[in-house]
């Protein structure tokens, strides 16, 4: 047994929490998808859930001693520095990457608390790792997050699912309407994928009245797509 499996088996505190929960039947078959299969691919509208579901479950299994994850990366394409490379930009990575990562990263600390949070960032339990850099890494009893992959080209997509080890889980979730790069994307190409081969990827999608964030969202979100927003 590893130092971390034994010091994960000491401060667990899962058992304290309120597991994840689903709010409708779609979000139900992610959670029990996301548990039970090791790629997932959540797509579809805002405030459905997708990136909040697997930030939730990511902490809960970093504290149950019955997983074998071990810790925590949220991957993120670099769409908000204009594509250019997160190395131009000031700080140390996790000064850079904090503000793409905060709706993740504000999701696990709701569950395991700012200052654990904090800690583990700085030892490396949860890393904050920019897309570009995932060449050549290997990912064994990790629960890796790729968050807003609809701005994630098919290369840089395909060269994350090919790092995953044993023992890891990834959950790749995104909205194909709300893509900030031109052409076609790695999440496109991959729904194509899933739709033509059989992949041992779970691939849910949210529709309209799968939105929970709140009636006000739902509403805006019905009038856009009718509107063609």
């Amino acid at each position: 047994m590893s130092k971390r499996t034994v010091a994960k088996r000491k401060t667990a505190k899962v058992w304290d929490r309120e597991p994840t929960r689903a709010k409708n039947a779609k979000q139900k078959t992610y959670i029990n998808a996301i548990q039970n299969q090791t790629i997932v691919l959540g797509t579809g509208y805002p405030g459905t859930g997708k990136s909040y579901i697997p930030a939730s479950i990511a902490a809960d299994m970093l504290d149950d001693p019955r997983t074998a994850i071990e810790r925590i990366v949220i991957c993120r394409p670099n769409e908000g520095v204009g594509n250019k490379s997160i190395g131009m930009l000031k700080g140390g990575l996790n000064e850079k990457m904090i503000p793409w990562c905060a709706p993740i990263l504000d999701v696990i600390k709701e569950k395991l608390g700012e200052s654990r949070v904090t800690y583990m960032l700085e030892h490396g339990q949860i890393e904050l790792l920019p897309l570009e850099y995932a060449r050549g890494k290997s990912f064994s009893n990790t629960f890796v997050i790729l968050d807003e992959a609809q701005n994630v080209d098919k290369e840089s997509l395909k060269c994350l699912m090919l790092r995953l080890g044993e023992g890891s889980k990834l959950v790749i979730d995104g909205d194909v309407g709300q893509c900030d790069i031109g052409g076609t994307t790695g999440l496109k190409d991959l729904v194509n994928l899933i739709d033509l081969y059989h992949t041992p990827i779970i691939h849910v999608d949210f529709g309209l009245d799968d939105i929970v964030r709140s009636d006000i969202c739902k509403y805006l979100m019905e009038i856009f797509v009718e509107a063609k927003f």
